[in-house]
């Protein structure tokens, strides 16, 4: 039983882990806005790295989704089997 509930709280913590990884991924956003603003960057290295970062956000996301559709899966499966 431990196993299971040590299961449980590393897959919490890993999303948790996701939400603070697309968090960060905000904040790259404005970096590089600023960046454009202040000339550091040219608009083709702006649309570029926003491309690549919006990418990143994707694949996030639909990571995140994946592991709450199985959570939500074996809910339904534990229902059933009672």
């Amino acid at each position: 039983m431990q196993q299971a509930a040590a299961y449980v709280d590393s897959k919490q913590e890993f999303k948790r882990f996701l939400n603070i990884a697309r968090g960060s991924l905000y904040e790259l956003v404005t970096c590089i806005e600023i960046a454009a603003d202040l000339t550091y960057i040219n608009s083709n290295a702006k649309a570029e790295q926003r491309y690549l970062v919006h990418s990143l956000m994707r694949k996030i996301t639909n990571l995140t989704r994946s592991l709450n559709a199985a959570k939500h899966k074996q809910a339904r499966s534990a229902i059933r089997s009672s």
